[in-house]
């Protein structure tokens, strides 16, 4: 289901974010097919350690093409809202699917909360160096 997962994002990446859709295909491709193997890892081990240290430099990666920490929040909601999407329309209707589509929910869930701790760690960092500034 992957390769169907990948498709359908580099399709509509234009609605992702406007990151994505600065991004050739191949490009788009390799940094969504990132994401989502994060994202599949979290799902097989719970471990946020590791979702959480890919989407800090995930960010810091989009920061560099000028793309601020909510747009990273855009397109992770973006990306979860697509993947449900496709879980819908690829599987059969039933348990399986109910439960897989749980499981993505909360996938998508973590992933959006991790994001927006990190946003507060940099709106944190900003405030003491403004604070630090202002004391100078």
């Amino acid at each position: 289901m992957k390769p169907a997962l990948l498709d359908r994002l580099v399709e509509v990446r234009t609605s992702l974010d406007h990151g994505f859709a600065r991004l050739d295909d191949a490009t788009a491709r390799a940094q969504l097919d990132q994401v989502l193997e994060h994202q599949l890892g979290f799902l097989a081990t719970g471990d946020t350690a590791i979702l959480r240290g890919f989407l800090r430099s995930y960010r810091a990666l989009r920061a560099g093409e000028g793309l601020g920490p909510e747009n990273l929040l855009h397109a992770v909601i973006a990306i979860g809202d697509v993947v449900a999407q496709v879980i819908h329309k690829e599987q059969p209707p039933g348990a399986r699917t109910a439960e897989l589509a749980s499981s993505w929910a909360r996938v998508s869930w973590t992933t959006a909360r991790i994001v927006v701790e990190i946003i507060a760690e940099v709106l944190a960092g900003r405030d003491a160096q403004l604070r630090e500034l202002e004391g100078a």
